[in-house]
């Protein structure tokens, strides 16, 4: 007599729901991101999701962290890439691309209000510097002591950077470009290549 086989199915993994979060983020919008739509993505019930998350702010820090480690790993890969280190308009280049590879993440991450990090900006970036914006401002301590910019508060400095690129790239969200990423690209580099400019 042939043997059934009665292995039970093991219960869904912490990853499965995030990717059913990061799913539900990129259909939904953040404020879609519920316990229950993230469950249902999953294919479970509402309850199931508990045992890995106590509650939706859990699930929302877990999936921040998940996408962030993304982008690191995108702008780590760049640096990698480059054989003496990217210039200033290639790393920051890179930030363009990861928004346009993933933008419900980059929104996530950079736009959209969450409460992940609480405090006023910019004061907030100086005092704890992402691990991604460090290796900015680090970019532009090395680049002014090579003296391809002039010297000045390096932060400062790659704040200024950090804010041009997130204003070009909500142009670009909102739909100034239409679909054209070939013209927001070539507009995104002539503007940030005139920024860097003045500052040399």
């Amino acid at each position: 007599m042939e043997a059934t086989d009665r292995t039970t199915p093991s219960p869904p993994s912490r990853q499965r729901y995030l990717d059913a979060a990061r799913r539900t983020l990129e259909n939904a919008g953040l404020a879609g991101v519920t316990m229950r739509a993230v469950a249902h993505e999953a294919g479970t019930t509402a309850t199931a999701i508990y045992r890995h998350f106590h509650d939706k702010e859990a699930l929302i820090s877990a999936l921040h962290k998940e996408f962030f480690q993304t982008f690191k790993g995108e702008i780590r890969e760049t640096l990698a890439s480059a054989e003496s280190g990217p210039g200033l308009g290639a790393l920051l280049g890179a930030y363009r691309e990861f928004a346009l590879d993933h933008p419900a993440a980059y929104e996530f991450l950079f736009i959209l209000p969450h409460g992940i990090r609480s405090g006023g900006y910019p004061d907030t970036v100086r005092k704890e510097p992402s691990p991604t914006f460090r290796i900015l401002a680090d970019r532009v301590g090395d680049a002014m002591r090579a003296g391809a910019l002039r010297q000045d508060n390096p932060i400062d400095v790659a704040l200024t950077l950090d804010v041009h690129v997130l204003g070009l790239v909500m142009l670009y969200r909102s739909g100034r470009f239409g679909d054209d990423q070939d013209a927001f690209r070539s507009f995104f580099d002539s503007s940030l290549g005139r920024l860097l400019d003045s500052m040399r």
